[in-house]
């Protein structure tokens, strides 16, 4: 979405909102102005208790005055009482002021925040520090290989994403790691007490004659959380007692997570998991995910997911396995080192190459090709000067 959105719609409690940029731009904006509704409720909150107070304060001085003033014993007590009542009057003046003043104070409301997710109450196994182990893994399809001699480590709660080109071997590889496809060499070793669950938009796991509620109880879970849960995953209500054969595609996803996330499993493996989702339920999700104590391996193309959920990435480049311990941010980064290291070795070749045509074109006995070494010299020079204009990015 981040590549082809430039501006963003969205309906929000009855209002049209206008984003312009693109979506990692629109979820910035969009914590921003959380963030300053946030602040502007506190102050709000803030000033309306000190106004209260206030209020209440000068109101309670005016009433004990006023007492004081309806005591006249001698001469000298009706002019303490002349004195206290008028003194009460000025002070019920304040008092009337300040609840003017509360009157006409803007109210702000409290900004909407999503439920936050508690998973603490599912029982999971525990696992020891590596979860999966792969040494020397190795596979192809016939003639074609897709990767040789990986050799890595997953360790307890890391959220791994794996990259690559189309066809690179992904979803093979996610398929090795849940034992649906066996490696051509080489293995991987699971931790004991491993408990897998795996998503791939397939719905076997729901039982299409249940409800929700249904469905999400047979994981075990007490009701109350249960609920709950779904309320995060944006079931409320009457929602919970729809029939899974009359959910959307999104609700079915959104419930498929519900029942994995609240059964016992320990690491879950994802597929594509953002397909066919729409942007709340995508958000719901991901709030679920990152609430996940376990571990996760997941392939996307959704970016900013990546973006969001990866502590790890693993991408299959050239029929390599390369692990890089960090964040989508890290891998960028890296990724962009290694280039320029990509650059200054290409330009160190063409430099030599051009240093050589220099030489034969200075002396034309040694070459009768003449217009060939001149075209070649102008082509070079071009990618030079193109390389030299990158590399000082």
């Amino acid at each position: 979405m981040d590549k082809v959105v430039h501006k963003i719609l969205e309906i929000d409690d009855g209002k049209l909102i206008e984003y312009k940029g693109n979506y990692s731009f629109y979820v910035h904006q969009k914590k921003q102005k959380f963030q300053r509704q946030l602040f502007e409720y506190q102050q709000y909150k803030k000033e309306k208790k000190r106004l209260e107070e206030m209020a209440r304060k000068a109101l309670e001085r005016s009433q004990n005055m006023e007492r004081k003033s309806w005591h006249p014993e001698s001469s000298e007590e009706r002019g303490g009482r002349d004195f206290y009542g008028g003194k009460a009057k000025k002070v019920a003046r304040t008092a009337k002021a300040m609840a003017k003043r509360l009157e006409h104070l803007e109210v702000k409301e409290a900004p909407k925040e999503r439920d936050k997710i508690n998973l603490s109450f599912v029982d999971r196994k525990d696992v020891s520090r590596y979860i999966f182990e792969a040494i020397d893994l190795s596979k192809s399809f016939g003639q074609k290989l897709l990767f040789s001699d990986a050799n890595f480590v997953i360790e307890k709660g890391e959220k791994v994403a794996l990259l690559g080109k189309n066809g690179c071997g992904k979803t093979t590889l996610l398929k090795i790691f849940i034992g649906e496809e066996a490696p051509s060499s080489g293995s991987i070793k699971a931790a004991e007490n491993v408990k897998i669950g795996y998503f791939a938009q397939q719905l076997e796991v729901l039982d299409f004659e249940k409800t929700v509620l249904e469905n999400v109880l047979d994981t075990g879970a007490p009701q109350a959380q249960a609920r709950n849960f779904l309320s995060c995953l944006l079931f409320r209500g009457d929602d919970v007692n729809k029939k899974v054969v009359d959910l959307s595609v999104g609700e079915k996803a959104r419930l498929v997570f519900a029942k994995l996330l609240l059964s016992d499993i320990n690491v879950l493996v994802l597929d594509e998991p953002t397909n066919h989702l729409d942007i709340e339920s995508k958000e719901a999700i991901e709030d679920a995910l990152e609430a996940f104590d376990g571990t996760i391996l997941f392939v996307t193309h959704d970016r900013y997911f990546i973006k969001r959920l990866a502590s790890k990435v693993i991408e299959i480049d050239n029929q390599r396995v390369k692990v890089y311990d960090g964040g989508y941010e890290y891998y960028v980064q890296k990724k962009a080192d290694t280039g320029r290291v990509d650059i200054k070795q290409q330009i160190l070749l063409l430099e030599n190459r051009l240093a050589q045509l220099s030489g034969l074109l200075s002396d034309p006995k040694r070459s009768t090709d003449v217009d060939e070494l001149n075209k070649e010299f102008i082509e070079i020079s071009r990618k030079l000067r193109d390389l030299y204009a990158n590399n000082k990015r």
